[in-house]
C-alpha cells in the first residue's frame, strides 16, 4: 500500500562513499540508529545504510560525525544497494536522507536519544492483542521500496491498555520508536519492531452521528436546498415582485394624499353642493351618514358641518 515512513533523529555517519554509478551526487554512509539500553544496561543500535543527495556546488559532508537526519525509511531486502564488499545481512534499515545537519561532538555524559519514526498507511493484520502489521511503499533512493513494521502498544502505558487493534485497512498514522533489529514473525518478511507512542485515525471506523441544527439555504454537497428554504426563497421573490408592482412615484403619492378616498369619502365640494338641510345623505360605501347639524353662524357667515359616523368630530367641509 502507498504510504510514508519518515525517521527524524541524531545518527552518527561513517564510511562515506559513492556507490551509485548513475548518481554521482549521492553519498552513502554507514549509520547507527540508537535503540535504547539492553537488559545489561549497555546501549544497542541498528545498522543503517544512509543515502544523501549532495548538490554539485557543495562538498561532500564530513565523515565520522554526528548528524541530525530527516529521511525516508525502507526495510533492507536482498536487492538493496549497500555498496561493493558489503552484504545486506549487515544492515537493518535503509534511509534516504532528505536533510542532514552536522552537529558538534556529543559530550560523553549526555544520554543518546532514540530517533522518532512517523508512519502513515493502511493497517495490516493483527499480530496479537496489542500488536499489528503496517506495510507501506514509498520512493526511496530512486526506486519504490517497502517498509515493514510490527507496531506494538507499550505494556506499561495505561492509555493503550483499553485501546483495540485498528481494523484491517484503516488509514492511520503511527508515531513511535524502533526498539530492536528486524524480526521475523513466521513469514519471509523481517519487520522493524515499532513501539507506538501516538496513534491517529485519518478516517472514522464508524458512521457519524446525525447532526442537529437549523435548515440550511446553502447547496451543500450538490444537494437541493431544503423545502422550507425553497419556499422561503419563493415567497421572498413574490413579495419583491408585489412591492415593485405597487410602488408609486413621489409626485403621484403627493397628489393622492391631498384628496380623500373617492369611494368612501366623496369630494367635499360636491357633497356640500348636494346636501340638503334636514335630510340624510349616504356615501357610496357601507358607512351611514348622520343628519346635518343645524346651521351655525361664524362671524356672520352661515356654516354647514357634516360629520361621518365612526370618524373623528372634525368637519369634512366648510362652505360659506
Amino acid at each position: 500500500m502507498p504510504g510514508s515512513s519518515i525517521l527524524t533523529g541524531i545518527i552518527p555517519l561513517t564510511n562515506s562513499c559513492h556507490i551509485f554509478a548513475q548518481k554521482p551526487k549521492t553519498v552513502t554512509y554507514d549509520g547507527e540508529v540508537y535503540l535504547g539500553l539492553s537488559e545489561d544496561g549497555s546501549p544497542c543500535s541498528a545498522q543503517a545504510v544512509v543515502h544523501h543527495f549532495v548538490a554539485q556546488a557543495n562538498m561532500d559532508p564530513l565523515d565520522n560525525r554526528l548528524y541530525f537526519i530527516v529521511g525516508k525509511v525502507a526495510s533492507v531486502r536482498e536487492n538493496t544497494c549497500v555498496g561493493e564488499g558489503n552484504s545486506t545481512e549487515d544492515y537493518d534499515i535503509e534511509i534516504d536522507a532528505m536533510m542532514s545537519l552536522q552537529l558538534q561532538e556529543m559530550p560523553c555524559d549526555t544520554a543518546p536519544m532514540r530517533p522518532v519514526v512517523v508512519v502513515a498507511g493502511a493497517s495490516g493484520q493483527k499480530s496479537s492483542n496489542h500488536a499489528f502489521h503496517l506495510d507501506i511503499n514509498q520512493y526511496v533512493a530512486g526506486e519504490t521500496r517497502l517498509a515493514s513494521y510490527i507496531c506494538s502498544y507499550p505494556p506499561d502505558n495505561k492509555r493503550f491498555q483499553s485501546l483495540g487493534i485498528p481494523k484491517l485497512g484503516s488509514t492511520i498514522i503511527v508515531t513511535g520508536f524502533i526498539v530492536s533489529e528486524p524480526v521475523s514473525d513466521g513469514g519471509s518478511i523481517k519487520r522493524l519492531p515499532l513501539e507506538v507512542k501516538e496513534l491517529a485515525f485519518l478516517t472514522s471506523d464508524s458512521s457519524p452521528s446525525p447532526a442537529k441544527g437549523k435548515n440550511t439555504k446553502w447547496n451543500w454537497g450538490n444537494k437541493s436546498p431544503s423545502k422550507s428554504s425553497a419556499n422561503d426563497h419563493a415567497t421572498s421573490s413574490q413579495l419583491k415582485s408585489v412591492t415593485e408592482d405597487t410602488q408609486i412615484s413621489p409626485s403621484k403619492h403627493v397628489s393622492e394624499d391631498t384628496l380623500s378616498d373617492t369611494e368612501d369619502h366623496p369630494r367635499p365640494a360636491k357633497r356640500a353642493a348636494t346636501a340638503k338641510s334636514g335630510k340624510i345623505t349616504r356615501s357610496k360605501g357601507k358607512q351611514r351618514a348622520t343628519p346635518n347639524t343645524p346651521p351655525k353662524e361664524r362671524n356672520g357667515v352661515e356654516v354647514k358641518h357634516e360629520f361621518i359616523e365612526g370618524h373623528s368630530a372634525s368637519p369634512l367641509s366648510e362652505v360659506e
